[in-house]
């Protein structure tokens, strides 16, 4: 079974050489079982993410995100998202409303629009 912390160790991008690098003493808050934002910013999204099921982790990776939320009683709408897309669910620049393939559709249809 995979473990919030083991999710980390495969995951996470400060988890280097058995060594946090995110922390100043070096030892991974979730080891500890205690709560760490950037474990909620960018691993926790992960099995959330568009075509994460193709991923062949993705159902042990949807167990441990669900008990890290339990055991830290956090809700879903608490963790910050990886932005989305409104229409088409895609990944979302930063700075932006729509991707770039939406803007395009969008600009057109006003152009379409506006000549009546």
């Amino acid at each position: 079974m995979l473990t919030p912390f083991n999710m980390a160790q495969l995951e996470c991008a400060n988890y280097i050489n058995e060594r946090c690098i995110y922390t100043d003493k070096g030892n991974c808050h979730l080891s500890k079982k205690k709560r760490c934002d950037y474990f909620e910013r960018s691993v926790m999204n992960i099995p959330i993410q568009p075509q994460a099921e193709r991923h062949p982790r993705y159902t042990e990776y949807l167990k441990a995100r669900e008990d890290y939320l339990v055991s830290h009683r956090i809700s879903d709408e608490k963790i910050i998202p990886n932005r989305l897309c409104p229409n088409c669910q895609g990944p979302l620049p930063p700075r932006k409303q729509l991707c770039k393939k939406c803007r395009k559709i969008k600009r057109k249809e006003t152009y379409r629009n506006s000549r009546g």
